[in-house]
């Protein structure tokens, strides 16, 4: 019985994260199709193997990061981000300590992210987070409005491709993970392609032997090169926003 509650209320949450606290805009339909690809937490090998099969077909990604990773095992150095924000890619924000967003009281939420914003801003003054994504792809409902305040968008954990009217504050994406077969994969880009609409890939690291949330470099290729032959724009996020005429 309390498991079929609690089941219920999780159903409720998500029910109404897609109704409440919308920020509906609409894509140009001149702009499209365009695919981004996102990288979350983010591993080393996202912001080497990942970024350098992007740059060699002239494109760059969006990288979310949650700053309390900088410099652990496995995860983003500071040279990492240097480089990633010199060469054009963008750096989003996923929280500072990768909370689960349904779960901590907004004002916690409100304060992580701030710790971000200055934990990424010692790192790189310039910078500033513009988009955000919504760690484990749990968009909450007060959330939605903490986070529609803060940034132009943010990447939510519904799935499907952006396409003529779009909720900035739970944008769709796909994961691109290592059980995604091949012709799944052509039939996401060619769909995008036929709606010119906008589709957002949800990736954590890249290497030959992938976590359960990562993909192969040749799948990583094969996206990226699929997409350039169909002429599909690849854009960063926030690049995104702004051709689509999102602010």
């Amino acid at each position: 019985m309390y498991w079929r509650l609690l089941g219920y209320i999780n159903y409720v949450r998500k029910k109404g994260a897609n109704v409440f606290f919308r920020k509906r805009k609409s894509l140009n339909p001149d702009v499209g199709p365009v695919i981004s690809f996102t990288f979350d937490d983010f591993p080393i090998s996202a912001a080497s193997e990942g970024a350098n099969i992007l740059e060699k077909y002239g494109a760059r990604a969006t990288f979310y990061a949650s700053m309390s990773n900088l410099d652990k095992p496995g995860f983003f150095r500071t040279c990492d981000l240097e480089e990633l924000f010199c060469k054009g890619h963008e750096i989003g924000c996923h929280t500072f300590s990768h909370i689960d967003c349904w779960k901590e009281n907004p004002l916690r939420l409100l304060e992580d992210v701030k710790m971000n914003q200055l934990a990424l801003q010692a790192v790189i003054p310039q910078s500033r987070f513009t988009t955000f994504a919504y760690p484990y792809a749990h968009v909450p409902i007060i959330g939605k409005l903490i986070v529609g305040a803060k940034f132009n968008a943010a990447r939510g954990g519904k799935g499907g491709i952006n396409c003529e009217s779009v909720d900035a504050n739970s944008l769709l994406a796909h994961t691109l993970f290592y059980n995604l077969n091949q012709k799944n994969l052509v039939e996401l880009i060619s769909n995008v392609a036929s709606c010119k609409g906008w589709l957002i890939f949800i990736i954590h690291d890249v290497g030959e032997e992938p976590s359960t949330y990562g993909c192969t470099p040749a799948q990583l290729e094969m996206a990226v090169r699929l997409a350039t032959q169909l002429k599909i724009r690849i854009l960063p996020v926030q690049d995104a926003l702004t051709a689509f005429g999102i602010e």
